[in-house]
């Protein structure tokens, strides 16, 4: 799936053919497209979000990431709705609380792991050396896959960096 014929044939979704450049943003969103290609035929691996303009919101994530709880939880209260009968009386309990939104059953948990996808361009020509401290920082966190970057014809996958 993650063959370089299959991006290849995913980037002409985003009208670049064979051989021409994927920027940061193409190329994220090319690896995004592959791996819901792959969650087609084995669910729950892990998701990616790509995040637009170099912002992360929470909400996005959240929704990303709980998609198939929340199909859940919308299953089990549409059973245990089912499964209320009709009460005798109109100040019947069961009458009272089936008027009254029933509570959620918690927080919803995260159905596999993230790939969060933050396409940037640090510098037009070269690196920009104000990002060098910051950049050096997010290989300390524990979470971090690297970065990925480069110019046409030489790319570069960073995973580490020596402080």
């Amino acid at each position: 799936i993650y063959s370089l014929h299959n991006m290849c044939a995913a980037g002409l979704a985003y009208e670049m053919l064979p051989g021409e450049w994927y920027g940061p943003g193409t190329a994220c969103h090319v690896v995004r497209d592959l791996v819901s290609l792959h969650q087609e035929q084995q669910s729950n691996l892990f998701r990616v979000h790509v995040s637009a303009e170099g912002t992360v919101y929470r909400n996005a994530i959240v929704d990303l990431m709980t998609k198939e709880a929340r199909e859940r939880e919308e299953q089990r209260k549409r059973h245990d709705q089912k499964e209320v009968q009709a009460p005798a009386h109109p100040l019947d309990p069961v009458a009272i609380s089936a008027d009254t939104p029933p509570d959620t059953y918690g927080p919803l948990e995260w159905d596999c792991s993230l790939l969060l996808l933050i396409p940037l361009r640090l510098g037009l020509d070269r690196f920009n050396a104000d990002y060098v401290e910051i950049v050096a920082k997010t290989f300390c966190l524990p979470q971090s896959v690297g970065i990925l970057g480069g110019r046409p014809r030489g790319a570069r996958w960073f995973y580490g960096a020596y402080a």
